[in-house]
């Protein structure tokens, strides 16, 4: 229940909301899920507030739950989003040595914004890399 109110905060831009409503979640001893975080980092990266998201991991992995590949493709696509490449690369690089396989939307976030950044020599050398 709580999930389903941050997530639809968290898509309306009301994402102090929907943070709130995490602290009423756990105060009520209800355990937040890999949903739950992944909805917070969606709307903290949309609303320009990558640090908070990047620090929401350290908590998610504090609180037992393993991030998966929507976790790091959402902070991938806040990176992208700061035309920091480096750190992009770096969580993309994450997602395998966690063992998990990068999806499809995974690839296209990081190389769409490549080539929207003019990079399109580096989005193809990647896609590549991924045969």
């Amino acid at each position: 229940m709580y999930t389903s109110i941050i997530d639809g905060y968290c898509k309306i831009g009301k994402v102090d909301i929907a943070l709130e409503i995490l602290k009423m979640m756990e105060r009520d001893g209800c355990q937040p899920n890999a949903w739950t975080y992944n909805s917070l980092m969606y709307g903290l990266v949309k609303d320009k507030k990558l640090h908070k998201a990047m620090a929401l991991i350290a908590k998610m992995q504090e609180d037992g739950i393993i991030p998966n590949v929507i976790t790091y493709t959402t902070l991938v696509q806040g990176q992208c989003d700061e035309h920091d490449f480096d750190n992009a690369f770096r969580l993309f690089e994450m997602v395998e040595q966690n063992g998990l396989k990068p999806n499809e939307h995974a690839y296209a976030v990081l190389t769409d914004a490549l080539c929207n950044a003019g990079r399109a020599e580096k989005a193809y050398s990647f896609l590549v890399r991924k045969e």
